[in-house]
């Protein structure tokens, strides 16, 4: 169906012709006007926000069509999508919500790509992380850790299954729990916590190749694979113009973008 502001365009639009002479919209009209829009409108995972940004600028730079951004957890993403939010192309952080979208016949089934997959690290601000990351971890019980919400961010529950790991007592755990992993990012940006399990893209995004020896690259057999995948959503009049974004999305140049900001591609 027709979303709510597609409606309200419509009935905007009529009524202002039948008061405007000269001015002739039908309800057809209106239709294709909606059917031909040139903004693109994305529901993308908080980790993956500033490199989408960038890659958002270079299509705009090239189309001259306008990307604008939702950023948020994926969970949380996911129920607005399902409740009706009229996104054309959804970024999600991991697997199981893209494929559920596809299985509510919510997105396009054949537009299901893995655009990234996401390296979880500890991160030790003022510490040598590289040397002193697991035995921080054996003895994670002793210090506060920000991670994100295991049930509403991918990054969080890869976090979680990390804990889980170094240590079988985890209700004596002192988390702070960020909303998604930027929110976790920021806790131990910010000193409110003694080190942080982020992602690896917040970091390299916030200190480039500086400060490398702050973060340890958590061990890919310790957590479940982040495989981010992204769909089209399925709409009444569907965006032409996002198909193609996400075509560019699979190009040389795009997962170029993607690897150097600290993703694995594939």
């Amino acid at each position: 169906m027709c979303s709510n502001s597609h409606k309200m365009t419509i009935k905007f639009l009529l009524i202002l012709s039948s008061l405007i002479p000269g001015l002739n919209y039908s309800n057809s009209q209106c239709i294709e006007k909606l059917k031909h829009q040139k903004s693109i409108y994305i529901a993308v995972a908080a980790n993956f926000t500033k490199t989408l940004e960038k890659l958002a600028t270079n299509y705009q730079c090239m189309t001259g069509i306008k990307v604008k951004l939702i950023s948020g957890s994926t969970g949380k993403l996911y129920a607005q999508i399902v409740n009706g939010a009229p996104y054309d192309i959804f970024f999600s952080a991991d697997a199981k919500r893209a494929k559920l979208l596809v299985e509510k016949k919510l997105a396009e089934p054949d537009s299901n790509i893995l655009y990234a997959s996401g390296k979880l690290v500890l991160w030790l601000p003022g510490r040598d992380a590289k040397t002193m990351g697991e035995s921080f971890l054996h003895q994670c019980s002793k210090y506060r850790i920000a991670i994100a919400n295991p049930k509403l961010a991918p990054y969080g529950f890869a976090a979680e299954q990390v804990l889980n790991h170094y240590n079988s007592e985890k209700n004596n755990l002192d988390l702070i729990i960020g909303e998604n992993i930027n929110q976790a990012f920021n806790y131990v940006f910010t000193n409110n916590v003694d080190g942080g399990l982020v992602s690896m893209s917040s970091f390299l995004q916030k200190y480039g190749s500086t400060r490398l020896n702050e973060i340890w690259e958590i061990p890919k057999k310790l957590y479940a694979q982040i495989g981010q995948y992204a769909v089209l959503l399925t709409k009444e009049y569907p965006n032409s113009s996002a198909a193609d974004f996400l075509k560019y999305i699979q190009s040389t140049e795009s997962k170029q973008i993607i690897s150097s900001a600290g993703y694995k591609i594939g």
